[in-house]
C-alpha cells in the first residue's frame, strides 16, 4: 500500500511543510486511508517511509537452564544505519539495488527531512494493484525516531513525551490540495486565482468549493454549508479507480468576494471538495457509492503577515549579541 506526504501544515513545528504520512490503497480492496500527523511537540522529528523491517535475533551468549545449555538471542534492527539504507534486511527484488530507506546516523531526519516535500506526493511504493502490469506493491511501513537532539540530556529516572496523531478516514473521499497555502492580493486585482487539484479514487464527478473567513470549514461541517460557492466542477472521462488529480485554476471572480480579498487585510479560504454518489449499474464493482463524501478542508493564508528570523554573524561566523 502506497505512503504520501500530508498535507502542509499551517502552523506548529512543521509549519510550511508536510504535517505527516498517510496510506491510501491504490483500489478499494481496502477503502481506507490512514493518516500520521507528526506536527506537535511531542511528535517525532524524524519520520520515514519504507517497505516491513525484519527482525533479526542472533545468538549472543548461551546459559545452563539446568535441563541443559541453551542460546540467547538478542533482536537487532535496521533502523539507524551509516548510509541511510538497510544492511541485514536486504531486499529480494531490484526496485531498491542500496537496501530499503532508513535513517542515516542517529540525527538522520528520513523523509521529514525532505525539503521539496509536496503534499499528496508519493513517499514509498508503487501503487501497483499487481494485476499482472508492473511490480507488485510494496509492503510499506512507516519509521519514526526521536533524534538525540529532541530528546536531549536523559539520564536514569529521566522522562520524556513522545507522542503522534493518526486517524482513518474513507479512501473513496475526494482529496483536495493547493499549490500554495499562503496568498498575496493586491489592492488593484480583478481577479484571485487559487490553483490547485482534486482527487476521487471512485467518483466521476465532485465539485470543489470555497469559503472566505467566517466559521472555520471542516470534514464534519461542511456538506451543511448552505449557499455554497463553486470554485470547479471535476469530471473525470474514465472509469474508476482513478489515479491522477484533476488540476484547476481556480479563479475568484465574485465581486462582493473581491472586495474582500483586496481589502489588503488578512483573511482566511478554506477548499473543500464534495463529490458526486453513483451506485448505478454502469459503474463498476467495488466503487459504487450512494452517498456523497466530503474531502479534506485546505486553508489557504491571505495578506497573512510574514515573520522573519534574522541571525547576525561576524566574518568568522560568531552570532553578534546587541550592542547598545
Amino acid at each position: 500500500m502506497p505512503l504520501y506526504f500530508s498535507a502542509i501544515a499551517q502552523d506548529g513545528p512543521r509549519e510550511g511543510k508536510p504535517q505527516g504520512i498517510y496510506f491510501r490503497s491504490p483500489t478499494l480492496d481496502s477503502p481506507y486511508t490512514m493518516q500520521f500527523n507528526f506536527n506537535s511537540g511531542n511528535g517525532p522529528d524524524s519520520w520515514s517511509g519504507t517497505h516491513y523491517l525484519s527482525g533479526y535475533y542472533p545468538d549472543v551468549a548461551q546459559i545452563n537452564a539446568g535441563s541443559g545449555v541453551i542460546s540467547v538471542a538478542a533482536k537487532v534492527n535496521d533502523y539507524v544505519t551509516k548510509t541511510g539504507y538497510t544492511l541485514l534486511d536486504q531486499p529480494d527484488n531490484a526496485d531498491h539495488p542500496n537496501g530499503y530507506p532508513v535513517f542515516a546516523g542517529p540525527e538522520g531526519k528520513g523523509d521529514a527531512g525532505d525539503a521539496n516535500a509536496k503534499p499528496d506526493q508519493p513517499i514509498f511504493g508503487s501503487g501497483s494493484s499487481n494485476t499482472g502490469n508492473g511490480p507488485p506493491p510494496d509492503d510499506s511501513a512507516i519509521i519514526m525516531k526521536w533524534s538525540p537532539s529532541q530528546v536531549g540530556s536523559f539520564k536514569d529516572g529521566d522522562s520524556f513525551d513522545m507522542s503522534f496523531n493518526s486517524s482513518i478516514n474513507m479512501g473513496t473521499a475526494p482529496v483536495v490540495r493547493a499549490d500554495d497555502t499562503y496568498l498575496h492580493v493586491p489592492t488593484t486585482a480583478t481577479t484571485v486565482a487559487i490553483p490547485g487539484g482534486v482527487f476521487d479514487l471512485n467518483s466521476n464527478r465532485a465539485a470543489v468549493y470555497y469559503q472566505i473567513d467566517g466559521t472555520p470549514v471542516t470534514t464534519a461541517n461542511a456538506g451543511d454549508i448552505a449557499n455554497k460557492k463553486t470554485l470547479y466542477n471535476a469530471q473525470y472521462t474514465t472509469d474508476p479507480p482513478h489515479s491522477d488529480y484533476l488540476n484547476f485554476a481556480g479563479q475568484i471572480t465574485n465581486t462582493a468576494d473581491l472586495k474582500i480579498l483586496t481589502d489588503g487585510k488578512a483573511h482566511t479560504v478554506y477548499l473543500y471538495a464534495i463529490d458526486t454518489p453513483d451506485s448505478t449499474s454502469t459503474v463498476p464493482d467495488p466503487y459504487k457509492q450512494d452517498i456523497a463524501l466530503t474531502s479534506n478542508v485546505v486553508q489557504v493564508a491571505v495578506n497573512k503577515p510574514a515573520q522573519v528570523d534574522i541571525n547576525l554573524v561576524d566574518e568568522n561566523g560568531a552570532a553578534l549579541v546587541d550592542r547598545w
